[in-house]
């Protein structure tokens, strides 16, 4: 399969350059020439898909020509109009994102649809960015109802879709009710997205996007997508938190997102890392169990007067505001004397948590007799 892409790759460049004409020789030294530039990275362009970007440019030669003509009348007729400020943004304009705002900003003003119809065709002719594509396609459809051309440009950001972001705003955009919302387009986008994502960042994302409520909805696949996380090893503090709040917000499962917790209780250093497991905890509603014990921890490891009213906050939004009030009316030293006092339940966390830090061996020190001692 893999032998065949790179043959059917080098086809497709040989009939290219068949067509124009173009010597093979002068791609690669161009090529090289904006890699030594820094004007594109090979590890996300490749040299086929370089040349096929320079064969759209200069198929797109004659139409500029056409269309920078017309600018002009577009120029002039923003002169009389008095509008300045959009025709200073035009003489600045050079990029495709650059020409799509100011056609934007002219169908929202409401002046000459023509003029601003000629601006958008010059974004569309130098627009070289699947993102830039996208938001074309979104113009058409908010300013213009047409549908028709909107698809036309969205299959355009797919043609140059690199990566799982590229594929995710993209469908976002296809599935949105209150643009395209075409629901099967979409899922096989996504599907495209997953079949590109490389690290643990990617998954989330999809899963985030399939799970929203006003797009598929779908916890079930959201959860499935986010499994395939749990093969990854994560030592970043704060992304181990972002898979948890993810299992539970996204994928609805609670009893994975709890164990990704404990992954990150067992790393935390300080109360910074305490605070933000706490915080995790109560915008995920993981588990109200766990929320008490680390509330608790987090607690005996302030380490000034104002750490108390950061608690107060994460606390108020778990729904708890007399909790909250009694934390910010108490004194910092007496709340911390007040958590200090252990119970059963405390032993038991302290206990856990000497086990996994290496401390006790289970098999020899059994929680009974840990008590004791």
């Amino acid at each position: 399969t893999i032998g065949w892409y790179i043959i059917r790759k080098y086809q497709i460049l040989f009939k290219i350059n068949f067509k124009q004409g173009v010597s093979m020789d002068m791609y690669k030294e161009l090529y090289a020439k904006n890699i030594i530039e820094g004007n594109i990275d090979p590890i996300e362009i490749d040299f086929i898909e370089f040349v096929k970007k320079e064969e759209i440019k200069k198929s797109r030669l004659d139409d500029e020509k056409n269309i920078d003509e017309e600018l002009k009348k577009v120029r002039k007729y923003l002169l009389e109009e008095g509008e300045e400020f959009i025709l200073e943004d035009l003489e600045g304009a050079w990029r495709g994102k650059d020409f799509l705002d100011i056609a934007e900003q002219m169908y929202f003003e409401e002046l000459d649809k023509e003029m601003a119809y000629t601006v958008l065709k010059k974004a569309i002719s130098i627009s070289d960015e699947s993102e830039e594509f996208v938001d074309i396609a979104e113009l058409f459809i908010e300013e213009l109802k047409d549908t028709k051309s909107a698809k036309e440009m969205y299959e355009k950001a797919l043609d140059l879709a690199k990566n799982s972001v590229d594929f995710l705003y993209i469908a976002d955009s296809v599935i949105d009710k209150n643009l395209l919302h075409d629901k099967e387009w979409a899922i096989k986008i996504y599907a495209k997205a997953l079949n590109v994502a490389k690290d643990v960042k990617d998954y989330i994302y999809v899963a985030r996007s399939v799970s929203y409520e006003d797009y598929l909805d779908d916890k079930e696949w959201a959860c499935d997508i986010l499994k395939n996380i749990l093969d990854k090893e994560i030592d970043d503090f704060d992304l181990i938190l972002r898979v948890a709040y993810s299992f539970s917000v996204y994928g609805e499962d609670k009893e994975i997102a709890r164990e990704y917790i404990l992954k990150a209780l067992n790393i935390a250093n300080g109360f910074e890392d305490y605070l933000k497991i706490l915080q995790t905890l109560a915008e995920a509603d993981i588990s109200e169990i766990l929320f008490k014990k680390i509330l608790k921890i987090t607690i005996l490891s302030m380490e000034y007067e104002n750490h108390k009213e950061d608690i107060a906050k994460v606390v108020e939004d778990y729904h708890d505001t007399n909790l909250a009030n009694f934390i910010r009316k108490t004194d910092a030293g007496e709340l911390m004397k007040i958590y200090a006092k252990k119970d059963i339940d405390d032993m038991k966390l302290e206990y856990a948590k000497k086990i996994l830090n290496g401390d006790i061996e289970p098999e020899s020190i059994s929680f009974s007799e840990y008590i004791k001692d």
